[in-house]
């Protein structure tokens, strides 16, 4: 196993960087771990890459995989997603105890519905031209094999708000209540 430290360098001091940018600087991590290890004479022994990202971080990807907008992160959004957030609760109405009993999630600005519908509505013709949601490992993933279908984890799911812990796919009824229009489409299979 190789690890090391590498300062990931960004336009913007968060996720509102471009994922592109997010991007390059995995590639860099990963290339200087593999640069240690053909220093080692080890790269030869490379069977897999690997890592870890923590709680939710989506993107909206085109059919070429590249990002349309901004990353969507567990950190919330601003005003625009907390109104959304709030129009995602009275959706709900009286089912907000189903919710979580569903999902594990409560209805907050940090999952993704409240996110994608101020996305949507803030830039109906980016939403139109998002062809999947993607993690940032996912676009990470996609960008190394050249596809924009990349599955999300069950981990990287159960952040978003959406996913079912029973059936352990998305929870179909509140996508379909709570995702702007095509929302369900955009999801990857987990």
């Amino acid at each position: 196993m190789c690890s090391g430290s590498h300062a990931l360098k960004l336009p913007s001091p968060n996720l509102s960087s471009p994922p592109s940018a997010i991007c390059d600087g995995v590639d860099a991590a990963v290339d200087g771990c593999i640069g240690r290890l053909r220093l080692m004479r080890l790269s030869h022994n490379i069977k897999s890459v690997g890592f870890a990202t923590f709680v939710m971080n989506v993107v909206g990807v085109d059919e070429r995989g590249e990002a349309v907008g901004g990353v969507m992160s567990y950190g919330g959004g601003g005003e625009g997603t907390k109104r959304e957030t709030e129009i995602c609760r009275d959706i709900v109405g009286g089912r907000e105890e189903e919710y979580h009993q569903t999902t594990g999630a409560f209805i907050h600005n940090s999952y993704l519905p409240g996110q994608v519908r101020d996305f949507a509505r803030r830039d109906p013709a980016g939403w139109r031209r998002v062809k999947r949601l993607q993690t940032v490992a996912g676009c990470v993933v996609g960008r190394w094999l050249r596809t924009a279908e990349c599955p999300m984890s069950y981990s990287e799911a159960s952040w978003t708000g959406l996913f079912d812990v029973r059936s352990k796919g998305w929870a179909w009824e509140y996508v379909d209540m709570l995702m702007p229009l095509g929302g369900g489409d955009k999801l990857p299979p987990v």
